[in-house]
Parts: C-alpha cells; structure tokens; sequence
C-alpha cells in the first residue's frame, strides 16, 4: 500500500477502529456468558489427590446455592469389570475410588462428572467404551453420569417442578466412599482426575499415586 493510499482512507480507518472494538466486545461477551457457562471452564487445580470443590449454583426454586465438598481421589486401577460392565475390545476399565467429605445439608443430588485425563491430557468420561461383563447378560449404557452420593442417603435436593427443598429420606453421612469406572484404550495411562456436578466448575486431582499396574489379561 502507497502512502496515497494510507492518505486518502485515513478518515475511514478511524471510523473503523470503535466498530472493530464493538466487535471485539461482543464477541467476549458472548464467549463469557453464553458458551462458558456451559462447558467445564473453571477449575480448581489440586497439587495432589485431595481437594475442594466450591460452587455457588441456582437452584430449580430460582435460588442461590453453595455447595462446598472436600474430594479425595483415593486410587485409579485397572479392573477385568465394574458394576456389570467390561471395556469393549481394545480398551481397558479404570476403577476410580473416591471418599468425599461434605455437611450433610449440602445438595450434592444430581449427576456427578467424572474424567480421567492422560498425559497429554485427553479426557475420558464414564460413560461410553463399555461392554457386558458377561457375554450372556444385557449391559444398557447410563445416558447421563450416576450420582457420587449414597444411595440410601444422598442428602437434600430441590424439586425440578415444584422447587420445593426436599429432606433426604436418611442423613447423609459427613464422609462416605463411592466408585466409578472409565474405559480408556488400552496402553494409555491415566494421570489426573476431573470431577464436577455443575457446569462451568470443576476439581481436578493428581491421582494418588502412579497408576503403573499392568491392565488385566
């Protein structure tokens, strides 16, 4: 471009500069209040196995809530199956045991999110890359994550329709255990652990120690 050219558009590449910057805002706008919110955007970053998750969520009752957990990834070991399901060929199925740790007033109802990532961090969720364990038998895929809660005594939740609190039919224990299994493809090892109940806040912990036992045969 000559310097003619820079002259006589000069005025109009002013007029440019506030629409380019309109521009830019809008597009933050909608990247931190339309699309974040609903993906697992913010972390807590752990330095080890243990952690603590905190999030302030609306409820079903158009109420604000907080819920604060401590979360211990207690080990991640590969297992023949879990709970009636078994890796499809070419993967192997990772046991995750946790303990969790949480008034028992907390509302940890609801779906709770597990990943395992590698070393180079892909995720693996717990829901797809399953099998029947046993050849003969029907294993029906969950569509959504389980609940890390006890069955028997998972604590308050608020009501989707009426919104209405509801007690737990039991009080939740302060501290309880609870198990999940991933598949991941065979030879690849996982190193960190995402959890999370809501979208946009997650925890993610360092596995206790070195996942390095040989898959089963």
């Amino acid at each position: 471009m000559t310097r003619i050219w820079w002259t006589r558009n000069r005025l109009w590449l002013v007029a440019l500069l506030p629409a380019l910057a309109l521009a830019l805002v809008s597009s933050a706008f909608r990247l931190t209040t339309l699309y974040l919110p609903w993906q697992w955007s913010k972390p807590t970053e752990a330095h080890g196995p243990s952690g603590t998750l905190h999030q302030r969520f609306l409820g079903f009752d158009d109420k604000y809530y907080e819920r604060t957990v401590d979360v211990t990834v207690t080990s991640a070991k590969p297992v023949d199956s879990f709970d009636g399901a078994a890796a499809v060929p070419g993967g192997t199925l990772w046991q995750v045991d946790f303990e969790f740790t949480a008034r028992p007033d907390q509302l940890l109802t609801g779906s709770c999110h597990v990943d395992l990532l590698d070393a180079d961090g892909v995720r693996y969720n717990s829901l797809p890359g399953k099998q029947a364990a046993d050849p003969d038998s029907f294993y029906l895929a969950p569509i959504v994550p389980p609940q890390c809660v006890p069955e028997e005594a998972p604590g308050p939740e608020v009501a989707p329709i009426t919104g209405e609190l509801v007690p737990s039919p039991v009080e939740r224990p302060r501290t309880w255990q609870w198990s999940t299994s991933v598949a991941m493809p065979d030879g690849v090892t996982p190193e960190r652990v995402r959890i999370g109940w809501l979208q946009p806040v997650y925890l993610e912990l360092l596995l206790a120690s070195p996942a390095g036992s040989e898959p089963p045969r």
